[in-house]
């Protein structure tokens, strides 16, 4: 592989991992921050959902106030004109 090739492959694999961040006006860090922690807190929320299943007794609000709060923050990430068809195509 030459010099110029590498150099290519460099920029490749860096526009890969910062372009989607850049558009949502993340870097990359922040963006992964801001997906793990909301990934743990989707699993959390699963794991509540499970229980309240098995036990219906058991969190009877905690997984539906955790999902309005998930949903309030990531409403707030949705570009104006996507959520707009988000909103017409679910009947919000």
């Amino acid at each position: 592989m030459t010099r110029e090739q590498f150099t290519l492959l460099q920029a490749r694999l860096k526009q890969l991992f910062t372009h989607h961040p850049e558009q949502t006006g993340e870097t990359y860090l922040q963006h992964f921050g801001f997906t793990l922690v909301t990934s743990l807190k989707l699993t959390w929320v699963g794991f509540i959902l499970l229980l309240h299943g098995i036990f219906p007794f058991l969190f009877t609000h905690t997984a539906s106030s955790s999902i309005e709060k998930l949903y309030l923050l990531l409403k707030t990430r949705i570009p104006k004109a996507r959520l707009q068809t988000l909103d017409t195509e679910y009947n919000i």
